[in-house]
């Protein structure tokens, strides 16, 4: 009895033992510590997976209170880890951010910036060996490599995949955003632009000999790339997008947005709703980085950023009011606010139409003029409510003259522009009319403000958008002179100057001395006062 009772617990023994070398373990990110030893860390955490045994896949669960987490050299991975970020940034200091040596490694809403791998490949990111990777949701920024790969480097001999992940503002020798050195590697719905190689060259993805990057890459957004062909439209993938139209800050930076920081798309992106909600099998994740739920409109916009709707409030066409016959001009939509949404059953979410189509046609902004004569040209802005209900704004119109004569310079013209005062050390803002020809047309073309004065003593002029800032300094008075300029493609004209004086007043007498029956009166107003006292006072 006693023999099959040893017998009982000493396998209950082994399949304990078992159990716990074949069982994956959770380990839970709770502070921003960078130390091994701090248990809590991001740095325990991996060391715990790497040193716990286990065929299966640990787990690392970032904290929603940990936003940021600086990384001062290379966390190493060589076990099979998901690694859940909740939208923390890992921010590198000095070194790359992880070297993965074996395993399959999932991410998940992390943003990599800051990492530098100096004389190595990889800036955020190392696979090597037998490694494999799988990225969703995921921002790459700022990252750069002395060799390859300023973001990702590909060299395991795995399949790495990349979902809904965001590339810009990367740099290395070679593959700015993502370098394939050997495996392959599969893009869906990410976005991969103005990333650059040393030279300064747009240089978004690079793949060597060894490499592979998979012909179901779908639904991507690119800058530039030799491997374009592995990229082919027909999955849906579109080239030549620069970062500067897909997102919305320039120069380009990471934004926090619901307090995750993001690269965030413009309104006019090609990302917005790129990946139909129709799909037979989306691969599309049911939230984006930050945690908003996917889509919101009408498809899983690419990248790690999830577009929500903009109320369009108004628009603007803007362009020129002459065109050369059998020329061509183009016209552009101003939004307010600029990043209103727009709906993509349209180009861009804008509708153009002609009122006489035998003397302009338009195609998506490119006006082309067919006969001399006049036409107006509109322009209708589909959007979206803060309730996902479609709206229109518009439309906007301008009238465009068709004629044999050559595109000319512009010339400009400034109304009369009044004496102006001002008191010392206030300012005021005055706008000038100004108005641009094309031959005896009135054009929409930008302008600018040029202002002068032989001295400033008095006061100063400054220019500030379309108005002249006045500020008073001393009292006197400054002759101002002021001029407008505007360029087109043929050159660029200047109006005559148009003068005004500023009288600058001493000012308030709520700044003069104390207090008193003659508080506020300066000196040589006083002395004058009494005088005239004075002199009544002997009359009498």
């Amino acid at each position: 009895m006693k023999k099959m009772t040893l017998v009982f617990v000493g396998a209950l023994l082994l399949l304990s033992c078992l159990a716990a070398a074949g069982g994956a373990e959770t380990f839970t990110v709770t502070n921003d510590s960078d130390e091994k030893s701090a248990s809590g860390s991001l740095r325990w955490a991996v060391n715990q997976a790497n040193n716990t045994s286990s065929e299966q896949e640990h787990v690392i669960n970032v904290s929603a209170n940990v936003k940021l987490i600086s990384v001062g050299s290379p966390l190493t991975l060589e076990s099979n880890v998901a690694l859940n970020g909740n939208g923390v940034t890992l921010q590198g200091r000095g070194s790359n951010i992880f070297d993965l040596k074996s395993g399959a490694v999932k991410f998940d809403c992390v943003t990599f910036t800051g990492g530098n791998a100096a004389n190595e490949n990889g800036g955020a990111v190392n696979i090597s060996n037998t490694a494999s990777a799988q990225f969703t949701n995921c921002t790459f920024f700022g990252n750069s490599a002395d060799g390859s790969g300023g973001a990702v480097y590909a060299n395991g001999s795995g399949t790495s995949t990349f979902t809904h992940c965001t590339f810009a503002g990367n740099s290395a020798q070679h593959g700015g955003g993502v370098a394939v050195k050997k495996g392959t590697v599969r893009f869906t719905a990410c976005v991969i632009t103005g990333n650059q190689n040393k030279a300064k060259v747009s240089d978004d993805v690079s793949v060597d000999a060894q490499g592979v990057i998979s012909n179901e890459s779908s639904y991507n957004v690119i800058g530039s790339t030799a491997a374009e062909n592995n990229f082919p439209s027909s999955l849906h993938n579109v080239m030549g997008q620069t970062a500067s139209k897909v997102f919305a800050l320039n120069p380009l930076a990471l934004e926090t947005v619901d307090g995750v920081q993001v690269l965030r798309l413009s309104a006019v992106s090609a990302a917005i709703d790129r990946v139909p909600t129709a799909q037979g099998s989306t691969p599309s994740p049911d939230t984006d980085e930050r945690g908003l739920a996917r889509p919101q409109l009408l498809g899983y916009d690419a990248g790690a950023f999830e577009a929500e709707p903009v109320p369009v409030e108004s628009i603007q066409l803007e362009g020129l009011s002459y065109i050369q016959l059998n020329m061509s001009e183009d016209y552009t939509v101003t939004a307010t606010p600029v990043d209103a949404s727009r709906n993509r059953n349209y180009p861009e979410g804008i509708e153009w139409s002609v009122s006489d189509p035998s003397v302009i046609s338009v195609d998506k902004g490119v006006v082309k003029a067919l006969a001399v004569g006049t036409s107006t040209l509109f322009a209708t802005l589909h959007g979206w409510n803060a309730n996902k209900q479609e709206i229109t704004v518009g439309p906007s119109m301008l009238q465009i003259h068709v004629g044999e004569d050559p595109l000319p310079t512009p010339t400009l013209s400034i109304d009369v522009i009044p004496d102006q005062s001002v008191q010392a050390g206030q300012t005021k803002t005055y706008k000038p009319t100004v108005t641009v020809w094309l031959y005896k047309y009135k054009t929409a073309l930008p302008y600018a403000l040029h202002v002068s004065s032989p001295s400033y003593e008095a006061g100063t002029a400054e220019v500030s958008g379309d108005q002249i800032v006045l500020t008073g300094v001393a009292a006197g008075s400054a002759d101002i002179s002021v001029t407008a300029t505007a360029t087109n493609k043929v050159g660029t004209g200047t109006s005559a100057a148009q003068q005004f004086k500023l009288t600058v007043s001493q000012g308030s007498s709520s700044n003069k001395g104390s207090g008193g029956c003659y508080a506020g009166v300066d000196s040589m107003a006083l002395l004058a006062l009494t005088g005239l006292m004075l002199t009544k006072k002997r009359g009498k």
